[in-house]
Formats: C-alpha cells, structure tokens, sequence
C-alpha cells in the first residue's frame, strides 16, 4: 500500500476566469495552511490548459477539500495524492471537483443527500469524505470504499 505524503489541488483556468482563479488562489493560501504554486498559463507536463496547484498536508484535506466543492466559483480543480507514483495519483487516484457528468439531479429535489445518496448505517456524507473513505459506485449510489 502506498504512503500518501501531501496533496496537490490543481485549480485549471482561461483568460475570461483567470481573475477568478487568482481570487481564489488568494483565498486559499489566506485561509489554509498551503504551499501555492506560481501560475502557468501555458501547458505544462500532463495539465493541457492553463492552471495553478497548492501542495498541502494530509491533515489539511479534511477542510480544504470541502471548502473548495463549494467555493471554487466554477472553476474545476484535481485533487489527488503525492505518492511515488505520479502516474496514478493524476489518474486513478485523483479526485475531481468538475462538472465531469450529466446527473438527473432534478429528481432529487432540494434534499439531494437524504433523496440521492444512499449512506450506510444512516451517516452523513460530510462524515464519509471527511474520513476519505466515499466514492461514487453509480450516479445515485454511495458506497464506503474498502
């Protein structure tokens, strides 16, 4: 099993919402004990447009993450661990914060979390991803990884 050592959250931007991006840039190493990266408009390494990370700790996560899925104006950011495989922490280890799908989330209605997501035991999402142990099985089914 690999040791996670930090994380990086990859926050990507264009011309129109990279005023966007560096307000948030500025929130984030305001609020959160972080390492931020310089911005990169051009592409660089597997990131093909343009972007900005903050490196941070493990005991960070637990309020960074959070507080971007509902503060990143719209912007979509990766988040993923540092291990030694690069590789896999930008892909099957990362996380996104992006509209990456369609979700029939009008049939859920307001309540989307006691409609939609089906805990077990009765929990509360906020619990299970501050634990780092949700992932997503089917677009309206939660499930506690292994």
């Amino acid at each position: 099993m690999s040791e996670i050592r930090g994380f990086h959250a990859h926050v990507y931007y264009d011309a129109d919402t990279k005023p966007k991006a560096a307000q948030l840039r500025d929130t984030i190493t305001g609020k959160f004990k972080v390492e931020p990266g310089a911005f990169s408009d051009e592409p660089r390494g597997p990131r093909p447009i343009s972007q900005f990370n903050v490196i941070f700790e493990n005991s960070e996560f637990q309020s960074i993450v959070p507080w971007l899925m509902l503060n990143r104006e719209g912007l979509d950011v990766l988040v993923h661990p540092l291990t030694e495989s690069s590789y896999d922490d930008h892909s099957k280890n990362a996380l996104w914060l992006a509209p990456r799908c369609r979700c029939g989330l009008r049939s859920c209605g307001r309540n989307i979390a006691r409609a939609c997501c089906r805990l077990p035991n009765g929990g509360r999402p906020t619990e299970f991803v501050q634990a780092g142990r949700l992932r997503l099985r089917s677009i309206s089914h939660l499930v506690l990884a292994p």
